[in-house]
């Protein structure tokens, strides 16, 4: 093994987590030919091949994906010296991954993104919207919203809010069936529904137990918060949706309120390896005063008008 160039280290986890030589050089604001050239020499220095090329672009190795791991307790311990020295006032600068739901990604976190970036120019922030957990362990994001609390691994969670659920249909829906708020008669009317990949979400098991009571299934179903959204202002059924998108909508009456259906905690998630990063600290501040921001229509109307 050579001599390790140790700044071959931070072109090596731009590519990690931007997934091509384009992409981390846009980052490092540098040639992807000199991205290139610092991989083949990281590589050369450790003896190992660090990525799978492909068409789709950089995937780490299972080397490469050790190295990372190794090369991200170097950065975190890099910010701690670079607080300590700075008598712990130390930058916020550099990129810091987040995911969550694509609702929430829309609706609670890129709104709030503006003000963020704003009072820390030199962050530069990755959304990744995905309705499938992205690893926190295996750092394929550094900070993620969850609406359940992890109960494995070394993690860290923190409640930062509730988000209420109610049950909404269309205003034109509510007149033709002649619904007003207060009543949910899922065997009278068509249902906007789950898809079976969303089964074990705690809203679906409260729709599905609601149509399985009086013996009917949802008109329509989908693995897509957005589309049901979308369903239910059309007039094609009444469905459960977060307060938080739904109230502010004129087009829709809301049938239940969420002390009639449900509510969960909003939890801000990362791995304790990572929780003295400066970068990480501060956006994890800023989305728990932005939790308390937002608590009331976030909650949504504790009782039904």
């Amino acid at each position: 093994m050579s001599e390790i160039n140790w700044n071959d280290v931070s072109y090596f986890l731009a590519v990690c987590r931007a997934g091509s030589l384009s992409g981390a050089a846009r980052h490092l604001k540098v040639e992807h030919t000199t991205v290139g050239r610092r991989i083949s020499a990281l590589e050369r220095a450790l003896g190992s091949r660090l990525f799978d090329r492909s068409r789709d672009g950089y995937t780490p190795t299972a080397r490469g994906a050790e190295i990372r791991s190794l090369a991200e307790d170097m950065e975190a311990a890099a910010d701690t010296l670079a607080r300590r020295g700075a008598g712990g006032d130390a930058r916020v600068a550099g990129t810091l991954r987040i995911t969550s739901t694509e609702t929430l990604c829309a609706e609670f976190l890129v709104p709030a993104l503006p003000r963020l970036m704003s009072r820390y120019p030199d962050l530069r922030i990755e959304v990744a919207s995905d309705n499938t957990r992205l690893s926190l362990a295996r750092r394929e994001a550094d900070m993620a919203l969850r609406l359940a609390r992890p109960d494995a691994g070394a993690l860290v969670a923190r409640s930062i809010a509730t988000i209420g659920y109610g049950v909404y249909a269309s205003r034109s829906f509510c007149r033709k069936h002649s619904l007003s708020p207060g009543v949910f008669q899922p065997d009278m009317h068509p249902v906007v529904g789950f898809d079976d990949t969303g089964a074990d979400f705690p809203a679906a098991r409260w729709l599905t137990a609601a149509c399985t009571a009086v013996g009917v299934q949802p008109a329509l179903v989908s693995n897509s918060l957005f589309s049901q959204y979308a369903a239910v202002v059309g007039g094609i059924g009444a469905g459960v949706l977060p307060c938080y998108k739904a109230e502010s909508d004129s087009r829709l009456v809301r049938l239940l309120a969420p002390s009639r259906v449900i509510s969960r905690s909003l939890w801000l998630v990362y791995h304790r390896d990572v929780r003295d990063l400066v970068r990480l600290r501060a956006v994890a501040e800023f989305l728990i005063d932005e939790g308390r921001r937002r608590r009331v229509d976030l909650e949504g109307p504790r009782h039904q008008r």
